[in-house]
C-alpha cells in the first residue's frame, strides 16, 4: 500500500500520493540591508498564491510578487521585508495550516 494524503479546503478535496510536503518560508538579504521573504509550497494546501499575495500586500503594507519556482512546477510568493514571524502566524491563524507543516529559515541572521 502506498502512502497518500487528503487535503481539504472548503468544498475542495484532493487526494495525492506520497507524504505531505511542508511550506517553506525563507528570508534573505538583497541589495545591501534589504530583506526579501520567499514563501513556497502553497499548492500542497490548496492555497491560491495570487490571492494570498494580494492579502499579504494589504496586511503588511508591502510589495508582493508571485513568480514561478525555478526548475519546478509551482509558484512562490515574494514579500518585501523581513516579515517571517508574522507570515508564519498568518498562515496558521488565517489559512488554517498546522504549525508542523511550516518550515522557517532565516538566512539574514548570522
Amino acid at each position: 500500500m502506498q502512502a497518500h494524503h487528503i487535503v481539504t479546503r472548503g468544498n475542495d478535496s484532493v487526494v495525492r500520493k506520497g507524504g505531505l510536503k511542508t511550506i517553506q518560508i525563507m528570508t534573505e538579504r538583497r541589495q545591501g540591508n534589504k530583506k526579501m521573504t520567499k514563501l513556497s509550497g502553497l499548492e500542497t494546501f490548496l492555497v491560491d498564491p495570487e490571492a494570498l499575495a494580494s492579502e499579504l500586500q494589504k496586511k503588511f503594507a508591502c510589495s508582493t510578487t508571485v513568480a514561478e519556482l525555478p526548475g519546478k512546477k509551482g509558484l512562490e510568493v515574494l514579500v518585501q521585508g523581513g516579515v517571517i514571524e508574522n507570515l508564519a502566524k498568518h498562515l496558521i491563524e488565517q489559512c488554517g495550516i498546522p504549525k508542523r507543516y511550516i518550515e522557517v529559515l532565516d538566512k539574514t541572521r548570522r
